[in-house]
């Protein structure tokens, strides 16, 4: 499962970029990883938050933009659905099952968020 989203994790963040710590520092194990989904890692990219709290913080404003999840969107009944025959039902179906997985998403980063404020002062530093 993904530390940020709670998607299914099919890579590895670097809470501490490699780019920002040098080739003489990339070794397996070095406790600074954690699992992830490759939209958030990509979204996540190098950029330095070297911490998870400020990493996870920065990814939820980024994939609020990128899937613009500040905009109310329209919510179709079954009924109305249903007169859309087709296609064009199950493409309306479709996105409000995207938006649904979107928002879940992001609520998951705001419970990882509360969850990592929440942590002893003498794991902040450490806290993988």
């Amino acid at each position: 499962m993904c530390f940020y989203c709670g998607g299914l994790a099919t890579s590895v963040d670097h809470v501490i970029p490699h780019s920002t710590r040098g080739w003489s520092r990339r070794l397996e194990g070095s406790g600074d990883t954690v699992p992830c989904c490759h939209e958030c890692n990509r979204l996540i990219a190098d950029d330095w938050p070297g911490d998870p709290l400020r990493r996870t913080e920065c990814l939820l404003t980024r994939f609020t933009a990128k899937h613009n999840l500040t905009s109310p969107t329209i919510e179709w009944s079954e009924e109305e659905l249903e007169e859309l025959h087709g296609n064009l039902a199950r493409r309306f179906r479709a996105l409000q099952q995207q938006w649904a997985l979107r928002q879940s998403r992001r609520g998951h980063m705001r419970l990882r968020i509360v969850q990592l404020r929440r942590l002893p002062a003498d794991l902040e530093g450490n806290p993988l």
